[in-house]
Order: structure tokens, then C-alpha cells, then sequence
């Protein structure tokens, strides 16, 4: 089931990222992360998006999988993968009451994803970085991804 409002993990989103991607998997990669195995279902996409620069793990050199995406790094892995992409699209100011509550290291990735409309704030024009990314979240941001494509 799509379950809309369970939150995105880590491995989920790198891998609804190669999908878009069409990212070609067939090569025996590994992730190099201490806590993903060969054998996890997301091995693949997690490796992919190390080797591409999209992700970049821990300090410990861990990627942590299974923990959620906040909204900050949903776009920071996002704005990665876009600009590595070369993408060029039309930006216009967005400002969100809480932009004092983004991470520093997010800080420029959230404002472009908001510049080309593919994020919003939440109620009272709040960005709520640390909150998860809902299912629903994603598929929503990934459609007008590729409505922009």
C-alpha cells in the first residue's frame, strides 16, 4: 500500500530518486556505508547515490537507511541531485517565517527547491525543516518535478 502519510525514510528516497532517475542499477556497486548491507533492498539506489554525490552519509559513515527524511534533507538531496542534473529552471524569492530553524548546510537547497516550486510552506508560511516528508509530501514534489522537466 502507498500508505500517504507514513513518513519517507532515507532508502525510500534514494530510492524514488533513481526511479526518476531512471538510474541504471545492473552494476555490482556496493554503498560503502557501514550500515547498508549488499543484500538490502535499497543497496543499489543507496550506491547510486553515493557514487553520483546526492548523498553523502554520516561523519561515522553510516547512512542510516531506515531513519526519516525531514523536509530539510529532502531537499538538500534533491537541490544535489538537480543541479548535478545542470538543471536550469526559473527561480523566483520565497521566504518562510521559520527560515532561522534550517540547517545551515540546508539552508541554500531549501530556498531553490522553494524557488522553482517544487516545495511550499506549511501553515502560517512556516517551512517546518525538521518535521518528516510525508509519502504524499514526495509524490507531490515529484510531480511537479517532472512537470518542469
Amino acid at each position: 500500500s502507498f500508505s500517504p502519510e507514513k513518513t519517507l525514510t532515507r532508502a525510500e528516497l534514494v530510492t524514488l530518486l533513481a526511479g526518476y532517475a531512471d538510474a541504471d542499477l545492473s552494476g555490482d556497486v556496493t554503498a560503502s556505508f557501514s550500515d547498508v548491507k549488499a543484500d538490502a533492498w535499497y543497496a543499489k539506489t543507496v550506491a547510486w547515490a553515493k557514487q553520483n554525490g546526492y548523498v553523502s552519509g554520516y561523519p561515522d559513515g553510516t547512512f542510516h537507511p531506515e531513519d526519516r527524511v525531514s523536509r530539510e534533507d529532502f531537499c538538500a538531496i534533491l537541490s544535489r541531485y538537480l543541479q548535478k542534473q545542470g538543471a536550469d529552471y526559473p527561480t523566483k524569492a520565497v521566504t518562510f517565517t521559520d527560515e532561522d530553524q534550517i540547517s545551515d548546510y540546508a539552508k541554500a537547497d531549501v530556498a531553490y527547491c522553494a524557488s522553482i516550486g517544487l516545495v511550499s510552506g506549511t501553515d502560517g508560511g512556516r517551512f517546518d525543516p525538521h518535521s518528516g516528508t510525508k509519502r504524499a509530501e514526495a509524490a507531490a514534489i515529484m510531480v511537479r518535478l517532472a512537470r518542469l522537466g
